[in-house]
């Protein structure tokens, strides 16, 4: 499944539904100001701008159990679209967690990307959000990972 998506090497995205359950889509292409998947059109609601930075939170073993998303200073107001999920925990005015199965336990030493580039936040006519990251740091045991996550997993169109 990580070849359909990628090929050889991981360039796409990960795109995070904000729904009750974790949901996730692959993305191979560029991103667009819209992004359709299933019967809904999402709109770019940050103007294509990187909203931050993230890290790939990984356990003892070095896989990757959640992503932390820090949003820029005047970008805080994302916060409160990630609120009231269970896989997402908030620290206000500062992050948020969201983790891909039970575990919840990451190593600090080997949580710190930094990642950024390809954050860009979505909105449908509905009020369903999602967002997106780059997934140009990550290799195919990671994307293995994600994939094989407790989520759904849906097809995206641009």
């Amino acid at each position: 499944m990580y070849e359909e998506y990628y090929g050889e090497q991981s360039n796409g995205y990960i795109l995070f539904v904000l729904k009750p359950r974790l949901t996730l889509s692959l993305m191979k292409s560029k991103l667009e100001q819209t992004i359709q998947l299933g019967d809904i059109i999402y709109h770019d609601i940050t103007h294509g701008e990187s909203n931050g930075f993230y890290d790939w939170l990984r356990n003892f073993n070095g896989e990757i159990v959640g992503l932390r998303y820090s949003p820029h200073l005047e970008k805080n107001f994302l916060l409160q679209l990630v609120t009231g999920f269970s896989y997402i925990e908030v620290a206000p005015g500062d992050c948020f967690m969201i983790f891909f199965g039970v575990e919840r336990t990451y190593d600090p030493s080997k949580s710190a990307d930094q990642d950024f580039g390809g954050d860009i936040f979505y909105s449908s006519s509905n009020d369903n959000c999602l967002f997106s990251v780059g997934t140009k740091s990550l290799d195919e045991r990671d994307i293995i990972t994600i994939l094989n996550a407790d989520a759904e997993i849906v097809s995206s169109e641009s």
